[in-house]
Order: structure tokens, then C-alpha cells, then sequence
């Protein structure tokens, strides 16, 4: 029981920390920290995304972020309430969602840069559901030992 209890924690400061990478990219990156927008720009070609886009064009960009800061907060929030209902509640379907919510987004964030070459974005991916995944298995692993 106290190592399902460290694994709800696990997925509750994962949520936390996908809550807060949101907030940064709706907020904090396209105002104060534009250039963090490069690591995956230089995918597309040469030049900072500030030099290669008209002033429009950025403002899209900046937008695009804000909206995926919106999503990312959103996913965070989720993944955050069912793994603090773990602590009280042991149900598999809470860790089935959880589950099948990171494995979705990864296969197809993963597979659309994938398709258009942004590699630094598929090894965050990669961290991420590591980091997400590794609760659930464990977690599943122990429940199969205990079995009679």
C-alpha cells in the first residue's frame, strides 16, 4: 500500500509540473523567453523563429504557444485530480485513464513531429511518458505479486 501511495504522489507532481510547463508557455515563454522557440524552429530551418517571420506570422506562433499552454494545464489538472483520488480510492479504471490519456497524446504528438522532423520535441515526449508510464507498470507489477 505505501508504494501505491508513492506512485499516486509520482503522478500527482507530474501533473503539477505538466500544469506549470503550461502556464510557462502561454505566459511566460513567447513574452520573456522567446528564444526557447528555437530549440524546435531549428527543426524547420535555418534562422531564429524572430528573424524567418513577419510580425503577424510571430504573433501566430505566440498564440499557437498560448493555446497549447491552455491544453497542457488542462491535461495537468486531469492528471493531477485522478492521481489524488488514488490516494483514497484504489480503482484500475483511474489508472487506466491516466494510462490511455498519456499513450494517446504520445502516439500522436510523437507521430505529427515525427512526420514533420522535430526530433527535440519527440525525446520531451519520450521523457514524459516515461515518467508516466513507469507509476502505472510498477504499480501493476506489485498488484500481480500480491495476488494469491
Amino acid at each position: 500500500m505505501k508504494a501505491d501511495r508513492f506512485w499516486s504522489l509520482w503522478v500527482l507532481v507530474l501533473g503539477g509540473l505538466v500544469i506549470a510547463a503550461g502556464l510557462a508557455f502561454a505566459f511566460v515563454v513567447p513574452r520573456f523567453f522567446p528564444g526557447i522557440q528555437d530549440v524546435f524552429h531549428d527543426s524547420f530551418g535555418a534562422g531564429t523563429l524572430a528573424e524567418s517571420l513577419g510580425k503577424n506570422d510571430r504573433r501566430h506562433v505566440d498564440w499557437l504557444y498560448g493555446v497549447l499552454g491552455g491544453v497542457m494545464v488542462g491535461w495537468g489538472v486531469m492528471l493531477a485530480a485522478l492521481a489524488y483520488r488514488t490516494l483514497t480510492e484504489d480503482s484500475e479504471w483511474i489508472w487506466n485513464t491516466m494510462l490511455t490519456s498519456v499513450v494517446s497524446w504520445y502516439v500522436v504528438d510523437s507521430w505529427i513531429s515525427l512526420s514533420y522532423g522535430v526530433v527535440p520535441n519527440i525525446l520531451v515526449n519520450t521523457a514524459i511518458l516515461l515518467l508516466a508510464v513507469v507509476p502505472v507498470v510498477m504499480r501493476r507489477r506489485r498488484s500481480i505479486s500480491v495476488r494469491p
